[in-house]
């Protein structure tokens, strides 16, 4: 059975989804032939065994140019003066962020009659669109915070007009590992915070910052039916940004020590949100813990597929 894993991508998350890649393919059982796909920050498609490799990525990186074709279910790659195809029965993705995580190419696989893990096209549009996501909750009464979206020249006036006060969180949309998040105490920050997160896209949104809360995670393998993942417990020094999530180490609890009413609560909103939006395969949901329990994120393709917070090994949890 060939398995293409699809990594890297254009997208500020790139660097995090190599990562995830090559650990994926460390980890895949010695059954399955890997195909390894390496997506450039230039959008180049690459293909070749050297890309299974760690070393690969500590220089330029060089492999076959490859494509895929609508309704052909094959890679094809280029080799000189001949195009070589190989059959794909699945593709794991690993990409974070941008089309990669957001629909694109699980559009592109749909085309080309290729099965891929993750959830489906427009499952994994709306999950990695923040404002999309708290929109759908708000529809089902699921609890997450009010948010306040809009483009640069429009947010600042429906905040104004809003009931939402400082300190308030701004989020670029569209993007995943913390990256753009800044937190503003007030008013002569905001447009510095705005600019900064405009950089990464277009769409913004402003959220209440927060005191004297807790963050949790817990993912969850969706097939037939939903299996869960322990819970985690994320402490840090203040919000969970990307320089805590990837520089800092924050503190990780797990399994996170809460109570059964929690627990319950927290299970009955991933079960909820799954039978309305069709997530499939390994899904992380994000929770914070004030007053009451609000469902912050949920992430489709988690960085390392959240395989620490299972209880199995990364090559199991991998096979099912």
């Amino acid at each position: 059975m060939k398995i293409a894993v699809i990594f890297g991508g254009v997208s500020v998350e790139h660097d995090v989804s190599v990562l995830t890649g090559l650990s994926v393919m460390k980890n895949l059982n010695a059954k399955y032939e890997i195909v390894p796909i390496y997506i450039t920050k230039a959008g180049k498609w690459l293909t070749g065994n050297n890309l299974c490799d760690n070393a690969t990525f500590e220089g330029n990186v060089h492999g076959c140019e490859c494509f895929f074709n609508p309704n052909d279910g094959k890679l094809h790659s280029k080799h000189w003066f001949r195009t070589e195809k190989t059959k794909i029965d699945c593709a794991m993705l690993c990409l974070h962020g941008g089309l990669g995580e957001g629909g694109g190419v699980q559009g592109l696989l749909e085309l080309c009659s290729i099965p891929y893990t993750s959830a489906s096209l427009g499952a994994s549009a709306l999950c990695l669109d923040k404002v999309l996501t708290k929109l759908i909750c708000n529809e089902a009464h699921i609890p997450t915070l009010p948010i306040v979206w809009g483009k640069m020249g429009k947010i600042c006036d429906r905040f104004a007009a809003s009931e939402i006060n400082y300190p308030v969180i701004v989020k670029p949309a569209r993007c995943g590992s913390s990256i753009g998040i800044v937190s503003v105490e007030n008013e002569t920050k905001l447009n510095d915070a705005l600019e900064s997160a405009s950089q990464y896209d277009d769409k913004l949104l402003l959220e209440p910052a927060l005191s004297n809360f807790r963050e949790f995670s817990v993912a969850v393998l969706v097939g037939e039916k939903i299996e869960f993942s322990r819970v985690e417990e994320v402490v840090c020094d203040g919000f969970y940004d990307f320089d805590n999530k990837y520089l800092n180490a924050p503190k990780r609890i797990v399994p996170a020590d809460i109570s059964q009413d929690i627990h319950a609560n927290l299970c009955d909103i991933v079960t909820k949100f799954c039978s309305l939006v069709n997530v499939f395969g390994c899904v992380r949901f994000d929770f914070l813990l004030a007053d009451e329990l609000y469902l912050n994120e949920v992430n489709t393709i988690p960085g390392n597929m959240a395989f620490y917070l299972f209880d199995k090994s990364f090559s199991k949890l991998l096979s099912q």
